[in-house]
């Protein structure tokens, strides 16, 4: 049975999100907004969580009945859903991107954060919006601003933007884990290492943590394994509110 989870469940929600990028992304937003907003919810089946920030879920686990989960999913309202492959297996959703996980194991000694300068959210949006393609869209200002401004503040997000015009964000920060999110560079500035040498900061700013990063279909993969990130398994974004022609694609797939 799938059920709501409240404060008193935290270390049943720490041990789910153990090692996982979607894990990371679950306990960071319970650390910046805590557990008593509408708009960012956790459930769990005792082996799979669930998080529901607007209407994006995030999955991590896999879930004990599928069928009950894609039932669910529907009545919570979440617009898409987000997990690895194989803990999305069995749900009867189209697919709306896949990408590969890639991952840094912790270097060196675990040592609380060393201080990064905040940067203006707006400059870090600017440079985003600079680096845009139909390969890496940046969402609307207004939810972007407020929601990575309130991260940054209750240190559940991390950013390095340079003055050349690069930024690095690590939108989901963790005690031992962190999950980068974005990497970008001004069209004009790139081929310099400047991407490099930002998410070198937050490395160093983080030592001895575990850092993720969900990156696109044959896309950087050197960038990230020269930072020293490895394949470590295949994600996977499914479409739940369907338009009537996937239903029918649906529908006509169940029956083989």
């Amino acid at each position: 049975m799938i059920r709501l989870l409240e404060e008193r469940d935290a270390g049943l929600l720490e041990r789910l999100c153990q090692d996982s990028p979607f894990g990371c992304r679950i306990l960071s937003g319970i650390r910046a907004y805590g557990w008593r907003r509408p708009f960012l919810r956790v459930w769990s089946d005792g082996q799979a969580l669930f998080s529901l920030q607007d209407d994006c879920m995030t999955l991590c686990g896999t879930p004990e009945d599928p069928q009950e989960t894609a039932a669910f999913l529907h009545m919570a309202g979440a617009a898409v859903c987000t997990g690895k492959t194989e803990e999305l297996q069995g749900l009867p959703f189209p697919t709306v991107e896949t990408g590969v996980i890639v991952k840094r194991e912790a270097q060196g000694d675990f040592a609380p954060p060393q201080p990064l300068p905040l940067p203006p959210v707006r400059r870090l949006y600017a440079v985003l919006k600079k680096a845009e393609s139909p390969r890496f869209p940046v969402p609307e200002f207004e939810p972007f601003y407020l929601d990575v401004n309130h991260r940054l503040r209750h240190q559940a997000a991390a950013a390095v933007c340079l003055p050349e015009e690069a930024c690095a964000l690590a939108g989901a920060v963790c005690e031992r884990e962190m999950l980068l999110t974005a990497v970008a560079v001004s069209p004009e500035m790139r081929r310099r290492g400047l991407g490099s040498r930002c998410v070198q900061q937050l490395l160093h700013a983080y030592p001895g943590r575990t850092v993720w990063a969900l990156r696109g279909e044959n896309e950087n993969q050197e960038f990230y394994a020269r930072l020293g990130f490895a394949t470590a398994g295949t994600w996977r974004q499914c479409r739940v509110l369907q338009t009537e022609e996937e239903k029918e694609q649906t529908d006509e797939s169940s029956l083989f």
